[in-house]
């Protein structure tokens, strides 16, 4: 538990992009480690020339392209410790040395029930909640899904950009919109970038926007490195409906930062209808003093089988300014959405999936006899490289929709007419 509350206090921040390879620059690997353990670090952000480029992954491991022996000032940072800097990309180490940060804890409100009123924290958690969460933004996004049927399993990696216009609508079909930029699949005949809004039945149906369905009861409080948090937890008490669907289980746990009432990362289980379960983890990034989401971790279940239909990975890459995420449509986006979708092996050598990768075994299995590369290459994916354009014009309105430029719009209404016709 501890690692996975550790992750939702880290503000995992990546660039709006993957950096371009030019001719002299290199691929640069290396490992972050605490000093005391030896310990993989998560999350460690990794800036270059005050950019931030990447973070490290569970096993403590990050990757960005550089210039060997330019004068770029590289840092590692890390909200649990010491930050580490080099002047020159020719003195940094493959190994990655980070000290604790030392920090005085200061003293928890411990709350008792004979002295605790539950609504009254609720009531106060939840004006924090709408003050602060962020609700309309655009960021960059990595999607990786790995899904089980009967005739084996399949797996889909996407990059490209999402439009959250409202996340604290309360209505489930209003959807985040992902537009895909670059696209690579194993066994996929008919990708389904929709599946990777189904957390969205429970943010609709979120307990902080509906506390009158559920029932709240407090844990004990974490401490973690050096920070306090309340453990919230949460049940289902009747059946919500939310246009005509309706939803019978709900429960959970939020994980409350003492000091500002904000959340750090939630964990939860939402049952739709008695179709299908979503199970999962949202973990935050604050930024100027709102909450974003920064990751998304869930599993797609048969309800009454219980059997995993896909595990779904959402990396969200937020940047440091506020306003770089408030304008829904940006020219990189639009560049997306106009673009032909196909295998592109330039792009996607700069990222292999290597061991130690999410679901590295499940991934090979999902390869068969295959080497990656020829499963990556195979000709029948062109079906869904197809299905993906399509997907792409038909999130045109949406980007039209959520257009502050007149401009924008009218281009966007030409294009989606050209295509209709």
């Amino acid at each position: 538990m501890f690692k996975e509350v550790l992750k939702g206090i880290i503000a995992t921040v990546v660039a709006l992009f993957p950096l371009t390879l030019f001719s002299q620059e290199v691929l640069f690997s290396a490992k972050v480690v605490e000093s005391e353990t030896d310990t993989p670090i998560y999350g460690a952000v990794i800036t270059v020339n005050d950019s931030v480029l990447a973070s490290t992954d569970d096993n403590g491991i990050f990757k960005i392209a550089i210039i060997p022996h330019s004068k770029s000032k590289i840092c590692i940072t890390h909200i649990a410790y010491e930050p580490i800097c080099f002047e020159n990309t020719a003195k940094i180490p493959s190994k990655i040395v980070l000290k604790p940060h030392i920090t005085q804890l200061e003293e928890v409100v411990v709350y008792r029930k004979k002295d605790f009123d539950i609504k009254d924290f609720v009531k106060r958690i939840r004006k924090v909640y709408k003050n602060t969460m962020e609700s309309g933004f655009s960021v960059p996004f990595k999607a990786r899904k790995l899904n089980f049927g009967e005739k084996g399993m399949g797996y889909t990696e996407l990059d490209g950009r999402g439009i959250f216009a409202s996340l604290l609508n309360t209505k489930i079909f209003d959807m985040p919109t992902f537009i895909v930029c670059q696209a690579r699949f194993i066994e996929v005949a008919y990708p389904d970038p929709f599946s990777l809004s189904k957390y969205n039945f429970y943010i609709a149906n979120h307990p902080l926007k509906k506390s009158s369905y559920y029932n709240f009861w407090l844990e004990a409080t974490e401490n973690i490195n050096g920070k306090a948090y309340w453990v919230l937890c949460y049940k289902l008490k009747k059946k919500i409906v939310n246009e005509t669907r309706y939803f019978i289980h709900s429960e959970g746990k939020m994980w409350i930062d003492c000091d500002s009432y904000k959340l750090s990362k939630e964990c939860f289980s939402i049952a739709f209808e008695e179709k299908s379960l979503v199970e999962g983890d949202i973990f935050y990034t604050p930024i100027d003093g709102y909450l974003i989401t920064n990751k998304i971790s869930f599993t797609l279940k048969n309800y009454q089988s219980k059997r995993d239909i896909a595990h779904i990975l959402l990396d969200f890459y937020i940047p440091q300014n506020r306003q770089l995420y408030k304008n829904l449509v940006t020219p990189e986006l639009l560049a997306c959405s106009r673009k032909k979708i196909v295998y592109d092996k330039d792009y996607w050598q700069k990222y292999p999936i290597e061991e130690g990768s999410w679901h590295y075994k499940e991934i090979l299995l999902a390869a068969g006899s295959s080497t990656l590369t020829q499963a990556f290459e195979a000709p029948k994916n062109t079906t869904a490289y197809k299905e993906l354009d399509v997907y792409n014009k038909r999130c045109k309105g949406a980007i039209k929709r959520a257009s502050s430029s007149k401009e924008e719009r009218r281009e966007l209404k030409k294009e989606i007419e050209e295509e209709e016709y």
